[in-house]
């Protein structure tokens, strides 16, 4: 166990915890197998149906990242032994009748990064991007964003836009993720104000959802990538948000 990293592990119920595996692709075939050996059989077969071997990597180690983190709350359960199930939509979760601490996390990976975000009894959405291509069309955001977004990237000046759309793409996935809705919640129906010092929301009515009741955050854990977290909150509930490195017990990792 790293120094101080017991601390890490004392999650509070206004703590939201963030772990970060940097490069998965990058990693060994000896460390991959360890990371395997962690999955569920269901989990491997997913990995399997993968084409491109980055993604297959990206999934073995978010997955193992996942189970190893969820370990570190309740040592009680080995990181082998965590069942998931999915909800509608597709979310994985813990079930109810585990009899373990009421954890809720979420999980996100791109080209280079994992990310996994765990809180206690409350909704809780991460999402990762890397920051690319370096040229940037604004289609995307035209087809996917509410006006009031698409109008404030296209008056910013264009070497500007790019990292504007990551902002607010990484935001939006990380709300509807934590909503456990995935795309059946349509990206323009909200819409993030970026301009002042804080991180500002307005939902369409029809969401039947209030800003009050969410804490946003932002993040840029490397150079080229982008992160952004949503947590439900009680209106007026301050949300400590802190970040490490994988566990010192990651498969691969020295103590």
């Amino acid at each position: 166990m790293r120094s101080g990293e017991s601390s890490v592990t004392a999650l509070g119920s206004a703590d939201v915890h963030v772990w970060l595996l940097e490069a998965p692709e990058a990693a060994s075939d000896a460390r991959a197998e360890l990371c395997a050996a962690l999955l569920s059989a269901d989990e491997r077969a997913r990995m399997g149906r993968f084409h491109f071997a980055g993604d297959r990597r990206r999934y073995l180690f978010a997955h193992a990242l996942v189970r190893t983190t969820l370990s570190r709350y309740a040592p009680g359960t080995p990181p082998a032994r965590w069942r998931f199930r999915t909800n509608a939509h597709g979310r994985p979760e813990l079930p109810p009748e585990d009899g373990g601490p009421p954890l809720r996390f979420n999980l996100s990976h791109t080209d280079g990064l994992v990310a996994c975000a765990v809180a206690l009894d409350r909704d809780v959405g991460v999402d990762v991007e890397h920051l690319w291509p370096a040229t940037f069309d604004l289609g995307l955001a035209r087809h996917h964003f509410a006006p009031a977004e698409v109008a404030g990237l296209e008056a910013l000046p264009p070497e500007a836009r790019r990292a504007r759309f990551f902002a607010l793409w990484t935001l939006k996935e990380a709300y509807i993720k934590a909503r456990g809705l995935g795309l059946a919640l349509p990206l323009e129906r909200f819409a993030f104000d970026l301009e002042g010092p804080a991180i500002c929301v307005r939902f369409d009515p029809e969401l039947g959802d209030e800003p009050e009741r969410w804490h946003f955050a932002r993040l840029q854990p490397t150079a080229v990538h982008a992160l952004a977290l949503a947590a439900r909150r009680v209106p007026g509930e301050t949300l400590r948000v802190r970040h490490w490195p994988p566990p010192s017990d990651f498969p691969g990792i020295d103590s």
